[in-house]
C-alpha cells in the first residue's frame, strides 16, 4: 500500500478528505492525512523494509464526532491497526481525533 491507496480508503468514507491541507475552507466532518516518518529497517547494510508513518485527522462537530469515527474506524479496521487520540480544538470548536498506522 501506499499513500495513495490511503487517500483512495479515506476518499471512500464519503468525508471530504486531501493531503495535509485544504485549500478551502471545509464543513465538519473532515479527514487531513499526511505521511510523517519512514523507518528503514537494514540488514547486512541494506534496506530491507521500509514503514511510512501515516497519521489522519479526522475534524468534527461534537454532535457528528460517534459517526464520523464509526465511518473511519470501519474502514481502517478492513486493512491495519492503528492507534487512536483524541482532542478538543477550542479555537474551531471541534473534536480532533488523530489516528496513526504505518504502511509497508
Amino acid at each position: 500500500m501506499d499513500a495513495k491507496e490511503v487517500y483512495r480508503l479515506l476518499k471512500s468514507t464519503g468525508i471530504p478528505t486531501t493531503h495535509n491541507v485544504f485549500l478551502k475552507v471545509q464543513k465538519p466532518p473532515y479527514l487531513l492525512y499526511r505521511d510523517d516518518d519512514t523507518d528503514i529497517i537494514a540488514a547486512n547494510s541494506r534496506a530491507v523494509l521500509k514503514k511510512q508513518r501515516i497519521t489522519v485527522e479526522l475534524y468534527s462537530s461534537p454532535t457528528e464526532i460517534n459517526n464520523a469515527e464509526k465511518i473511519v474506524e470501519n474502514l481502517l479496521d478492513e486493512f491495519t491497526t492503528y492507534s487512536k487520540n483524541r482532542s478538543f480544538d477550542d479555537e474551531q470548536q471541534l473534536y480532533v481525533t488523530y489516528y496513526n498506522f504505518y504502511i509497508i
